[in-house]
């Protein structure tokens, strides 16, 4: 999985991610060059774990540890589960850093960066669903959900890097405001059919 992520990611969707709807070749060989760039600096890691859940009037418990997830639209999401899985994957401290390079160099090409380093950890993300998919069974996974989408709060990014001690297996740590560090980095939950 790790560096053949990069492969797999489409450049026009990239530049979306950048607000460029209808490249010229000059931007899109530059997005390559920084595609390239980051499969040669990136780390990507996954961690990934099943877990029982409960549904409750005010959200979403697990019974492990005691985490309970606010709000009803989780609650939705994993409505007629089985289980849950919940994930987190990232591209690595090395990216942001490029990043960082990258904007006192040349501003454009950090956007472009950016924008493939968004792509990048979208296919990693789907990597890790089908790992989790194929773990199961084949069974049918509901769409990722993650902290900060509809009443979720990104607060949740704490609990959920402590269930899957993400710090250590992963890199990836949580600001006091719930925002993952590295930047490259998701938080999700997928439900798993019945």
């Amino acid at each position: 999985m790790v560096k053949c992520i990069f492969d797999k990611v489409d450049i026009a969707d990239a530049l979306r991610y950048a607000g460029v709807r209808a490249p010229d070749p000059a931007t899109e060989g530059m997005a390559r060059d920084c595609l390239r760039e980051l499969a040669g600096c990136a780390m990507p890691r996954s961690v990934w774990r099943r877990l029982a859940f409960e549904s409750r009037a005010d959200g979403v418990y697990i019974p492990e540890r005691g985490v309970f997830f606010p709000g009803d639209d989780l609650k939705r999401v994993l409505g007629g589960c089985a289980a849950l899985a919940l994930f987190c994957a990232t591209l690595g401290a090395e990216v942001d850093a490029l990043i960082r390079r990258e904007q006192y160099r040349d501003m454009a090409r950090a956007v472009v960066i950016d924008a493939c380093a968004s792509a990048a950890v979208e296919v990693l993300c789907d990597e890790v669903e089908a790992e989790i998919a194929s773990a199961c069974g084949g069974a049918a996974l509901t769409p990722r959900f993650s902290p900060g989408y509809g009443d979720l709060p990104l607060e949740a990014n704490a609990s959920a890097l402590d269930l899957l001690d993400a710090a250590k297996t992963a890199g990836v740590h949580v600001t006091p405001g719930g925002l993952l560090v590295p930047m490259k980095s998701v938080v999700g939950v997928v439900g798993q059919s019945r």
